[in-house]
């Protein structure tokens, strides 16, 4: 079996929680979310407050706010050796300068 050493790595906080409003084809404005999921397969996904999400799961506003690119959405994978600078903050996403939270991962 292999043994595997803990390493810190980033990710955006785009990747934790995140939203934004769109507008539908009605003219209503909706919250589009990528949030954690306190149900289903995964951990974080992305919700919005139309009737057609609540009914499928999925919906056009997602698939809008995707196709956008506005979710920065960065991980630095295993870039490890990224510290806290000095005054013991850690660093910002280097996509879009949001906060940059810290990770366990195995390597």
């Amino acid at each position: 079996m292999t043994d595997f050493t803990k390493h810190v790595a980033f990710t955006c906080v785009t990747n934790r929680q995140w939203r934004t409003s769109v507008k539908g084809s009605n003219g209503k404005v909706y919250i589009v979310q990528f949030r954690p999921m306190t149900y289903g397969p995964v951990q974080y996904d992305w919700t919005c407050e139309c009737q057609g999400f609540k009914f499928r799961k999925h919906c056009s506003h997602i698939d809008k706010t995707k196709v956008a690119g506005t979710r920065c959405g960065w991980n630095s994978c295993l870039e490890i050796g990224i510290e806290p600078d000095r005054t013991g903050d850690f660093p910002t996403c280097p996509e879009c300068g949001e906060r940059a939270l810290p990770v366990e991962v195995a390597a």
